[in-house]
């Protein structure tokens, strides 16, 4: 199932502004991780593209989290700890990537 359609069926069935609201703030958390990235570019700063990426990443875990909230409350529990799980991996492999490029700057 969709991320965006479990969100809906999360959401509008209880509050179409809670809804709206979610999809607002995934919006601007990409958003957020575009600009940041951009100006990171820009200027050439490691910490600041270590931040952006840190924007997307919270937004792609909400995003899953979200997914295995909707399929526990549509009758799939199983999906929530799954989505855990992959939330999980997503923060061991971002840990993974930042290692690598700290590893590369540093040579």
């Amino acid at each position: 199932m969709d991320g965006w359609v479990a969100a809906s069926l999360l959401t509008f069935t209880h509050s179409p502004c809670l809804s709206l609201a979610l999809y607002t703030i995934l919006f601007l958390w990409f958003q957020l991780f575009r600009a940041t990235r951009t100006v990171g570019n820009r200027i050439n700063s490691p910490v600041l593209m270590a931040n952006a990426w840190h924007h997307r990443s919270d937004a792609m875990s909400s995003v899953v989290a979200l997914v295995g909230i909707g399929a526990a409350c549509l009758g799939f529990p199983l999906l929530d700890p799954i989505a855990g799980l992959c939330v999980a991996g997503m923060v061991s492999q971002s840990v993974s990537q930042q290692k690598q490029n700290k590893n590369l700057h540093q040579e």
